[in-house]
């Protein structure tokens, strides 16, 4: 009888951390406007895409951390750049200096170093050759 409780109490923890999930990702969704992030389309790389991606959401909407599938999804849904969990996953699992990596009960969530800052802006410096570079001035 413990042990079935012990399972319920677990479950209601993870669902409330989906819902929180949930809720961050509906948020960004719903504020974020491709149209202000042309750079992100001349980046190459689901790294790069996913370093972007948080820092916008920190810089814009205060969201700090996000996880691969929340990445992946955003990527996918508001971008529509294709970029799988698994590929975002093993993209920052990879930067280790660019991101800060936390484990949050199942999932890891990435949070975007100064080094990572850095890199973006170094990629998108030499992809706009000095052009356009609105976003990038915020750095």
């Amino acid at each position: 009888i413990k042990a079935k409780k012990n399972s319920k109490s677990k479950n209601k923890v993870k669902n409330q951390k989906l819902k929180k999930e949930d809720e961050i990702l509906k948020k960004l969704e719903a504020s974020l406007n491709r149209t202000k992030y042309p750079e992100i389309y001349d980046l190459k790389n689901n790294l790069d895409n996913s370093l972007f991606l948080l820092k916008i959401a920190r810089d814009e909407e205060g969201v700090s951390e996000l996880s691969p599938p929340q990445i992946s999804y955003l990527l996918t849904n508001v971008f529509g750049i294709k970029a799988t969990k698994e590929s975002v996953s093993m993209s920052l699992k990879e930067a280790k200096t660019f991101v800060d990596r936390k484990k949050n009960g199942m999932s890891f969530f990435y949070k975007i170093m100064k080094s990572g800052e850095d890199h973006l802006k170094e990629v998108i410096s030499s992809n706009k050759g000095g052009g356009k570079q609105k976003w990038i001035q915020k750095i």
